[in-house]
């Protein structure tokens, strides 16, 4: 009889260097524009769309921003599992979520909202809390600010 054997894996994220943002500050987070000026420098020259997830400690300071999603010109698939995972090795309690649209604009789509209700359940049953979903066009919208479609995020 052949032995079972347990495999045992390490996960380890990966740092990368993006020129420009080693001047960034790792300021707590207190509006979209805080966030949005934390990212702007990698999504204004964004040709497709993306979403990159924002882990936040207890303070609101950043401890991981991460690419889940890269897409099309005009949509991209977000996996859920790809958004908690950088959250989960950074030990983060909170997270915001922000993707572009190379329209400029700003206006969700029913799968944006969708996306956003599913990340914001998601991380109720693992106790990391969503405090927003912004989108970055020719201006920025605020899912929490605007309340859109019903998805009420509370305060940041």
């Amino acid at each position: 009889m052949k032995k079972e054997v347990v495999k045992f894996i390490r996960l380890k994220q990966e740092r990368i260097k993006i020129e420009g943002w080693e001047q960034l500050s790792a300021s707590a987070i207190s509006s979209p524009y805080d966030t949005v000026n934390l990212v702007e420098p990698f999504l204004k020259e964004a040709d497709r769309e993306m979403m990159l997830v924002i882990g936040l400690d207890t303070k609101n300071k950043p401890t991981v921003i991460s690419i889940v999603a890269m897409g099309t010109l005009n949509q991209s698939t977000v996996s859920t599992r790809e958004v908690f995972k950088p959250l989960l090795l950074s030990n983060s309690i909170r997270f915001i979520v922000v993707h572009n649209h190379p329209s400029g604009n700003t206006n969700p789509s029913k799968n944006d909202l969708k996306i956003t209700q599913k990340l914001k359940k998601a991380g109720e049953m693992m106790e990391i809390v969503l405090l927003d979903s912004i989108i970055y066009g020719d201006d920025i919208r605020s899912l929490l600010a605007n309340d859109w479609g019903g998805v009420s995020l509370g305060r940041i």
